[in-house]
């Protein structure tokens, strides 16, 4: 293989890395919003389990975030406020939210893993890449080839 070859055989290699690199990158950012998501449907499930064992007028301490909780006296036990999209919120029977939250949890942490998954494979064909551009820089080192 000339030394122009292996150039353009070099170029190639390193826009696939760096292909595969930032596609990397952009599934890792979408996995850490999912990771977030996952942690505010969890906090709510945490919540609604809370209170099923609670009676309305029952006073308790609910946590808004960042460990900081407030007073607050549950009115309904059995109905929830659910936000269902775009600012749209909706009455619902508390253990049909409690349902409702699983099924999304159980969504999410599929979609979780299988953008995990396809991190994996990303890296592992980037730093594949990035060993045969290594080789090949070795080869058009060497005198004579």
């Amino acid at each position: 293989m000339s030394q122009q070859d292996k150039q353009e055989q070099l170029q190639q290699l390193y826009a696939q890395q760096q292909m595969a690199e930032s596609n990397a990158n952009a599934l890792q950012e979408h996995i850490e919003l999912l990771q977030a998501y996952l942690q505010e449907y969890r906090s709510g499930l945490e919540v609604l389990k809370k209170i099923e064992d609670k009676d309305a007028g029952e006073d308790m301490l609910m946590n808004i975030g960042g460990n900081i909780f407030v007073r607050a006296r549950l009115l309904d036990a059995e109905t929830v406020i659910r936000e269902v999209g775009s600012g749209v919120r909706i009455e619902q029977d508390a253990q049909e939210a409690k349902a409702s939250v699983e099924d999304s949890l159980s969504q999410l942490q599929e979609r979780s893993g299988s953008l995990s998954a396809q991190y994996e494979k990303l890296v592992t064909q980037a730093q594949a890449l990035n060993t045969q551009i290594r080789q090949l820089v070795a080869q058009m080192r060497q005198p004579g080839e």
